[in-house]
């Protein structure tokens, strides 16, 4: 990274602070002048004779990291009063924020912080964001760019945190602040091949499988077809996307890799370890997926051979657990404990800056738990009665088939908050540092977990 052209957080924050004061000083005068203009204009007649004046409309704006087409319903809905608890006189306008990107992700997020600074500069800073994964949640939450919510929350009667499953409040927590609100997470599901299971024989993953048994229908998947002497169809396949080794240590340890609120790393801890070490004993010891220097170290040398492949079963994100081609999705299998890592996908926040945070607090509540409760993977409470008992047309996107339907319900239940799978920088490093070398054979669990807990340690703490 070149540092020299990167805006660095303490400059944004600095510009963001001022931008804000003087925001709040024109807002401070403003409001003096309209109570003068409206003192002016009192009416005369009886009190009770004449009607309450109706508020005069506030316009809000909302700009998107990634702009997606479920929030655009969403504000279409809004503006249509179909959200409830809104303020009657808000309006709600999707505001693109422009920045240009090369596709890497330090240089995006140096131009999203750049345009949200000249946003604060020229006075037009969004009311309300919206964050996607892409984004990098650590990052976003350390950056600045958000206004920590805590401060209306502590005086909101109607406590909105707790209208959302807790495991996804945790997600954005950062150093003791509640920095967002989370609209959309995902999660950790075994893919599977259902015709490979009915040619072997083998019972399909159930609710409550464990490691044994997935062990065991892997072994079994992992044949040489063509009769040549090398292995052509695989039990289990390296994700290119998903750290499929951290269920494994979630499992052991009962808790995340690293704890955003402390600033904790756990990844060399002998359970962690444990974890570890089942993973890479998949391939190196048992042979049931593909191990050693045949494997690709650039990302696109996996995706093809598993992504596309016959491999019988995957660990991958359910960003969308209906529309998965001809794999079926089943529960993570149980080790020591189950539960699959949660992600966020998506958060709504207010960014430093905001004209009228208050205001801004006021529509960020009710749109947040409008749109997690009808989330694929939802972050409202409400949401489980729409999947258990399915019939709302508004709520159309928990409608599910039976077998999908215990699996996202295992997910509400027993999913495992998770910073480490919910930052899109940290995945892309670790699969270039941890999951590609070890499934090479080029290190040991021991190297590969402590060269790993130093560059977490540092990309947390920078």
């Amino acid at each position: 990274m070149t540092t020299a052209k990167r805006l660095t957080r303490r400059e944004w924050l600095g510009g963001a602070l001022l931008g804000a004061q003087l925001l709040l000083l024109a807002a401070c005068g403003g409001d003096d002048e309209d109570d003068t203009q409206e003192a002016r204009a009192a009416p005369t007649a009886p009190q009770g004779s004449v009607p309450q004046p109706s508020k005069e409309k506030e316009v809000l704006t909302l700009a998107m990291f990634r702009r997606q087409g479920p929030m655009l319903e969403a504000i279409r809905q809004l503006n249509e009063g179909r959200v409830a608890d809104v303020p009657a006189n808000i309006e709600l306008q999707d505001a693109e924020l422009t920045f240009s990107s090369t596709g890497n992700l330090e240089t995006t997020q140096d131009a999203v912080a750049a345009a949200l600074s000249a946003r604060v500069s020229a006075g037009t800073v969004p009311d309300l964001m919206v964050f996607a994964w892409l984004a990098d949640f650590p990052w976003l939450f350390k950056s600045n760019l958000l206004q920590p919510l805590d401060r209306f929350i502590q005086n909101d009667a109607n406590q909105p945190l707790e209208q959302f499953f807790p495991q996804s409040v945790k997600l954005v927590r950062f150093q003791g602040q509640t920095m967002a609100l989370p609209t959309r997470v995902t999660a950790g599901v075994a893919q599977y091949l259902p015709d490979l299971f009915s040619q072997a024989n083998i019972a399909p993953p159930q609710l409550g499988w464990t490691r044994d048994d997935f062990a065991a229908a892997a072994k079994q998947l992992t044949q040489d077809t063509s009769g040549d002497g090398t292995v052509d169809q695989w039990g289990f396949g390296v994700s290119h996307f998903y750290a499929d080794w951290l269920p494994f240590v979630m499992h052991e340890t009962g808790r995340d890799v690293i704890d955003l609120e402390t600033g904790a790393v756990n990844l060399t801890d002998p359970a962690a370890l444990r974890g570890l070490q089942y993973w890479d004993d998949l391939g190196r010891v048992h042979k049931i997926m593909r191990y050693g220097q045949e494997i690709s170290s650039h990302p696109p040398g996996i995706r093809r051979p598993y992504r596309a492949s016959r491999t019988g079963i995957l660990f991958q994100t359910a960003f969308e657990i209906s529309s998965t081609g001809d794999r079926e999705s089943a529960p993570i299998p149980a080790g020591p404990m189950a539960g699959t890592p949660l992600m966020l996908f998506d958060v709504t926040a207010i960014p430093a800056g905001a004209r009228d945070p208050g205001l801004s607090y006021s529509t960020l509540v009710p749109l947040a738990l409008h749109f997690g409760e009808r989330s694929r993977l939802p972050t409202v409470k409400t949401s489980l009665e729409h999947i258990t008992t399915p019939g709302s047309r508004d709520h159309l996107n928990l409608l599910f088939l039976e077998h999908q339907r215990e699996v996202i319900l295992d997910i509400l239940n027993n999913a495992l908050p998770s910073y480490m799978a919910s930052s899109n920088a940290i995945n892309s490093w670790l699969l270039s540092n941890l999951t590609l070398p070890l499934a090479r054979g080029e290190v040991t669990v021991e190297q590969a977990a402590r060269q790993a807990q130093n560059w977490l340690q540092s990309y947390i703490s920078e």
